[in-house]
């Protein structure tokens, strides 16, 4: 993630509540905790990353999705 500009922009930004985990397989709750956030970013190249950081910050998992190609 660079540091400098252009910066992604936030499209999606939702913090993984009691609720989140009590819909989701029992073993997730032993890796995801209340508090962390997944984030979906746009870059201005057309690059989707999509990632879930704990409640520190720290990127626990990335998925980075290659520009959509220009029609």
């Amino acid at each position: 993630m660079p540091n400098f500009p252009p910066f992604a922009s936030i499209e999606e930004d939702e913090i993984i509540e009691e609720r989140h985990i009590a819909e989701w397989p029992e073993w997730s709750a032993k890796l995801i905790s209340p508090g962390c956030k997944i984030q979906t970013m746009h870059w201005h190249d057309g690059t989707i990353t999509t990632r879930m950081l704990c409640p520190q910050r720290s990127v626990l998992a990335a998925v980075i999705e290659g520009p959509q190609a220009q029609m």
